[in-house]
């Protein structure tokens, strides 16, 4: 999983601080991912130290961040895993993500465009509450974990509009979400054997055109 693909268009860049930073200089900064697990070794990105994220990585977890090859020797030349990085410099109590990974980097913005400086976070983290499980089915359709309908009506209204899911053009709520990937005939049976077109399709954005 992952919010966005190498050479599609997309970019998100962000500040980061590296702990100890000594605030002169340019701000360091980096095209900001998220990621789940498994992510590198789907796109054959090379993790050179460090682990990758797993499914422990969510937002119970210790915050922590995967780096690019490019970030670690810009500003960790000291040695990259186990250093710490913050996005809220000016925050009182601000919340510092480990360097748990390090990965090759790849080619983002074009082919004729070196990597530059890249920051991945864990995307089991950035998910909304109730969601505990998401793994994509196909290519456009995302299968996300949730408690039964009955426990949380709400749920699947809630997630459609949410930014951790803006790239992705069906989303199917199951709480069987394991079984439902396992297999086409899994999927379209855990799926539209308990779909009510009338009451279970929630779109992230409704325009009227009149």
């Amino acid at each position: 999983v992952s919010d966005r693909l190498p050479l599609d268009g997309g970019q998100w860049t962000g500040s980061f601080f590296p702990e100890g930073w000594s605030g002169t200089g340019n701000t360091p900064g980096a095209n900001l991912f998220a990621i789940g697990p498994g992510w590198n070794e789907t796109l054959g990105v090379e993790l050179v130290a460090g682990r990758p994220f797993d499914e422990t990585d969510g937002r119970d977890a210790a915050p922590s961040v995967m780096i690019s090859e490019v970030t670690a020797k810009l500003y960790f030349p000291q040695g990259a895993l186990g250093s710490r990085i913050t996005f809220d410099r000016n925050a009182d109590d601000p919340t510092w993500f480990e360097v748990i990974g390090v990965v090759r980097g790849f080619r983002h913005d074009q082919l004729a465009t070196a990597p530059g400086p890249q920051v991945f976070a864990s995307f089991l983290r950035v998910l909304p509450s109730g969601v505990a499980f998401v793994r994509p089915f196909c290519r456009g359709c995302l299968v996300v974990g949730g408690p039964p309908k009955s426990e949380e009506p709400e749920l699947p209204a809630r997630i459609a509009g949410h930014p951790a899911f803006a790239e992705w053009p069906l989303l199917v709520v199951t709480e069987e979400p394991e079984r439902a990937v396992a297999s086409p005939i899994n999927f379209l049976w855990t799926t539209f054997t308990r779909f009510e077109p009338a009451a279970d399709v929630h779109a992230a954005r409704i325009d009227v055109v009149r």
